[in-house]
């Protein structure tokens, strides 16, 4: 796959911001988490995009394991992303 394909147009307006891709990496489920409990809301406000936080992989990080199954981060495909 060519990564240096243009990005879409027009820019995104939404963008998903996910943690625990890799369940054993834990900064970023902790940084959901934050988010998802609601207190940093509105830090995934702004006047051109919003972010959705997005808790990745809640089996692989409640095992304390980098993937169950599938490792998620060999599944972010252009044709899919589209």
């Amino acid at each position: 796959m060519d990564s240096s394909a243009a990005l879409p147009s027009p820019p995104l307006s939404r963008v998903v911001v996910s943690g625990g891709t890799h369940g054993n990496e834990l900064g970023g489920v902790c940084l959901v988490k934050e988010w998802l409990r609601g207190d940093s809301a509105p830090c995934l406000e702004r006047s051109s995009f919003t972010a959705q936080p997005l808790l990745a992989n809640p089996r692989a990080t409640e095992q304390g394991v980098r993937y169950v199954n599938t490792d998620l981060n060999r599944c972010f495909k252009t044709h899919t992303l589209r």
